[in-house]
């Protein structure tokens, strides 16, 4: 039997398929179980509509059978169904909206968090090429494993003096555009477990100094501090980058996915 894991085919014996859909079964079962306490949480907000709901109708019920109008007519549990139904319909509504609205954010978070990653892996690596440094890696910002090692490895490199050229001007200036896009599509935004106020009023603003200070010390020939400050640099990068990625890179989700993985290595063969 085959099967496709993370854009990866695999021949697998029936034990093991069966076994992979219950590993795999997790995510399922996890995204229920987070969703469930968003729910909760939500309802929560409810209560002291709930509270105020439950006083109206005992001062009602109990108005109407002061005046002796309950007596002939069984009409409370009516009245108590209809009402508790009304307010039912509208906590799943509520429900239904905020979910609805939870996925919009995620679809324009992802959209922000894909585009912003491939601009600034693009404005990086012209700005490596203009200085003369080793090819910056396209895929440094794919994973904080990555971006570790690129950094490792950048920071062992010897690299050749710095010069303030006409392109070296341009690929900053490229890279001070894309912070400016940044600020801008985040205004206004609601991320799912970004923190927000960090990128634009702290993440966003050290990027641009460490741009600043790249292209002071390019004009001064001065490497070294022109390398202090693309480190700095880098780290407000993967910052920008890794914030909105969150939702995708779950602690226990990633542990999970290497959980099958290591099940797939042992038991199926990668075709």
């Amino acid at each position: 039997m085959k099967l496709t894991y993370r854009r990866k085919d695999y021949e697998v014996t029936l034990g093991t398929f069966v076994g992979y859909h219950i590993r795999n079964s997790w995510f399922a079962r996890r995204r229920f179980l987070r969703a469930g306490k968003r729910w909760c949480a939500r309802l929560v907000g409810w209560l002291p509509v709930l509270v105020v709901f439950a006083v109206l109708v005992v001062v009602v019920f109990s108005v109407l059978n002061f005046a002796g109008l309950m007596e002939n007519a069984p009409i409370a549990p009516s009245v108590a169904s209809v009402a508790l139904g009304s307010v039912a319909l509208l906590v799943i509504k509520d429900l239904f909206d905020a979910e609805t609205e939870r996925h919009r954010n995620l679809v324009a978070q992802f959209k922000y968090y894909t585009r912003l990653k491939s601009n600034l892996s693009g404005g990086l690596w012209h700005l490596f090429r203009c200085l003369g440094w080793p090819q910056f890696q396209q895929s440094a910002f794919d994973s904080p494993e990555q971006f570790r090692a690129f950094s490792e490895s950048f920071s062992a490199t010897p690299l050749t003096e710095v010069t303030c050229g006409k392109s070296t001007t341009e690929a900053l200036r490229r890279l001070d555009t894309i912070l400016d896009w940044c600020q801008a599509e985040l205004t206004g935004k609601v991320f799912v477990d970004c923190d927000l106020d960090e990128i634009q009023f702290t993440t966003i603003g050290s990027a641009k100094r460490a741009l600043d200070e790249i292209h002071t010390a390019a004009e001064a020939g001065d490497t070294t501090r022109a390398v202090g400050a693309m480190k700095s640099l880098l780290a407000n990068c993967s910052r920008l980058i890794g914030e909105p990625r969150k939702p995708w890179r779950y602690r226990k989700d990633l542990a999970r996915r290497q959980l099958i993985e290591q099940y797939l290595f042992t038991r199926a063969i990668q075709l």
